[in-house]
């Protein structure tokens, strides 16, 4: 049997704890910034539809109803998170009023201003192989504030 040290030198393995530091650095780097540059992990479900915004809706003396449409916004959404280390968790807990949100998608990178909708909830808790406190199932609600021509 090949001695451990001489297959780390051959055919060098990566530490579990490395390659998953180098994962959140790369989820980081594609998240998204939300309180003060603070940035955070994108979301494992984070899916935007877009809703008309309408200024009022009149009904007519025939019964038909009319409206005024304004632009259109992101519809309020739910953020999923399958995992997420205590930090990131706090930057969440940490949200108050208004918050502005960065994000790049399809269109490219968009800056809106969102409020929470729902408290932070969470499953479970427990610890990484460094020992660092992981969070999992972690959901948030967010409404959108602006809206687009």
């Amino acid at each position: 049997m090949i001695d451990e040290k001489i297959l780390d030198q051959v055919i060098p393995v990566p530490d579990l704890t490395e390659l998953k530091d180098q994962r959140i650095q790369e989820l980081s780097d594609a998240g998204f910034a939300i309180k003060n540059g603070t940035k955070i992990i994108r979301p494992n479900d984070f899916t935007l539809e877009r809703e008309d915004v309408y200024a009022g809706e009149y009904t007519t003396c025939t019964g038909k109803v009319i409206a005024d449409r304004i632009g259109w916004r992101y519809a309020e959404s739910e953020m999923k998170w399958g995992t997420l280390p205590q930090e990131q968790l706090e930057v969440l807990l940490s949200m108050s009023g208004a918050c502005t949100l960065k994000f790049t998608d399809a269109d490219g990178e968009h800056t809106e201003t969102v409020v929470p909708t729902t408290r932070v909830l969470v499953s479970t808790r427990s610890r990484d192989t460094a020992g660092r406190p992981m969070w999992y199932g972690v959901t948030l609600g967010v409404k959108f504030i602006n809206v687009h021509n």
